[in-house]
């Protein structure tokens, strides 16, 4: 059948499932063999590729991640690689040395932590069984792993709360006796419980306080929908700052070395996120074709003139490139090209953009 028979939506399904054979050709899927995982991710069976959720990501028209993502309860766990919230509750396992040729999360041998149902790397135990920094396969990122207490009232609050709740099912009992007998034995369990010291979500302090335990994986440094894409090689570069503000540069400028002129053109690179903690910023590029068009731009949309630029920036068809520098010395640390535009990401975010007067050089 030619192409020009296709529909849209048999040419869209043949795009899907060639991209789906290129990724199981780099991931060497038949070398990995079936696992759990692996079920998830490519699919099993005679409808291999249906089932597949890469296949289901690509028929959504996302591109596929650089590397596989982690897996949330075997399921591919997007969100905790591409999304902008840093911070997920996770259910942990206990701290191991297994890693796993079927675990792309680590190598044979080293040492990890279950997180989710899925096998991430230990890069450090700050404190066992209360904080670690970890990592997931290829990706040159980190993630904080802490258990958090918080007070959920005492022992004696808790068997009330539950005493309450039994007495409005009353009229479920035949007798006052029987609700008696039934409220004594559950409030007995419950305490026992409670007070358990290997109750994996609750501790009860000596001054009978509850706290519940809480594990929480919070992402060091940038999100990772970048990697939706390709890593280019990092040449160094001397950039203008046009425009800064309390979280660093906002506008860089560099000019085409090849152009001689007082008014030269050249890559405008416009910041799109800022991590405190790492103090890195992430700037997509656009080409400017002179350099006093871009500072009358700064200069003509005063405190929006982020939110402009990067509206400017992001507006083009195609691959788009980031770059992720360091504030505090100036280098840039990773350079991308992507066709995933972070326009519905940077939505997100723009309730909570604090606009600025930018200081203009």
């Amino acid at each position: 059948m030619s192409s020009e028979a296709l529909s849209q939506v048999d040419k869209k399904l043949v795009a899907a499932a060639a991209m789906w054979g290129r990724v199981a050709e780099r991931e060497g899927y038949s070398e990995l063999g079936v696992s759990v995982n692996n079920e998830a991710y490519f699919g099993t069976g005679p409808d291999i590729v249906e089932k597949s959720a890469l296949f289901q990501r690509l028929l959504s028209g996302k591109e596929p991640l650089l590397y596989r993502p982690p897996t949330s309860h075997s399921y591919p766990w997007y969100e905790v690689i591409e999304g902008l919230q840093p911070e997920h509750h996770v259910l942990i396992g206990v701290a191991i040395s297994l890693g796993s040729m079927l675990s792309p999360g680590a190598e044979q041998g080293e040492s990890c932590i279950s997180i989710e149902g899925a096998l991430w790397r230990i890069e450090e135990t700050i404190q066992p069984d209360q904080e670690y920094i970890v990592s997931w396969g290829k990706y040159p990122m980190r993630w904080r792993l802490q258990l958090k207490r918080e007070r959920v009232g005492t022992v004696q609050d808790r068997l009330d709360a539950r005493e309450s709740h039994l007495l409005g099912q009353s009229a479920m009992y035949k007798s006052q006796h029987n609700l008696r007998e039934a409220i004594r034995v559950e409030l007995e369990s419950l305490e026992k419980i409670l007070r358990n010291p290997k109750h994996p979500n609750i501790d009860v302090d000596d001054n009978d306080v509850c706290w519940e335990k809480r594990w929480i994986l919070q992402r060091i440094g940038l999100s990772g929908w970048p990697f939706a894409g390709e890593v280019l090689t990092v040449t160094q570069k001397e950039f203008i700052s046009l425009a800064r503000d309390g979280d660093g540069d906002a506008v860089l400028f560099f000019a085409d070395p090849e152009t001689e002129s007082d008014d030269p053109p050249g890559e405008a690179w416009i910041r799109i996120e800022h991590d405190a903690e790492t103090n890195t910023s992430r700037y997509v590029s656009m080409f400017i074709s002179a350099l006093s068009k871009l500072e009358q731009k700064i200069q003509d949309e005063c405190e929006d003139y982020l939110e402009s630029l990067l509206d400017l920036a992001l507006s083009r068809n195609g691959a788009i490139f980031i770059m992720d520098r360091s504030e505090s010395n100036k280098e840039i640390v990773r350079l991308f090209r992507t066709n995933a535009n972070p326009q519905a990401l940077i939505s997100k975010k723009r309730a909570n953009l604090q606009k600025t007067q930018p200081v203009v050089y």
